[in-house]
C-alpha cells in the first residue's frame, strides 16, 4: 500500500447528490469562485448569492482537504468533501 492510498483511509468523507438539473461542463470549472452563479438568470431576490460553494472550498481547504464535484447535464450533480482525520502541521506548539 502506498503512502497515499493509506491517507485516504483516514479521512471524512461526506457526498451529497443531486439530482436536477446538473452542471454544463463549461460552467464546472468556475462553480468554486466566489459570486459565480452557473445560472444567470437568478438573481439575489430569487435565491443565491453565488458564494455558498466558495465558503465550503474554503471550509475544506482550511482543513486540509478538498471539495470536488462529478456533474452531467440533465441528471445532477454530486459533490464530495474529503477532510483528513490528522494533519501534519509541523513543530509542535505550546498554546
Amino acid at each position: 500500500m502506498f503512502a497515499s492510498d493509506f491517507s485516504k483511509l483516514f479521512c471524512v468523507s461526506e457526498s451529497t447528490l443531486d439530482i436536477q438539473v446538473g452542471i454544463s461542463p463549461s460552467d464546472l470549472p468556475h462553480i468554486f469562485e466566489r459570486l459565480y452563479r452557473a445560472d444567470e438568470s437568478r438573481s439575489r431576490e430569487s435565491g443565491g448569492t453565488g458564494l455558498g460553494l466558495s465558503i465550503a472550498k474554503w471550509i475544506a481547504e482550511a482543513h486540509k482537504g478538498k471539495i470536488s464535484v462529478v456533474s452531467k447535464v440533465g441528471e445532477g450533480s454530486v459533490f464530495r468533501v474529503q477532510i483528513p482525520l490528522s494533519q501534519e502541521t509541523g513543530p509542535s506548539r505550546t498554546v
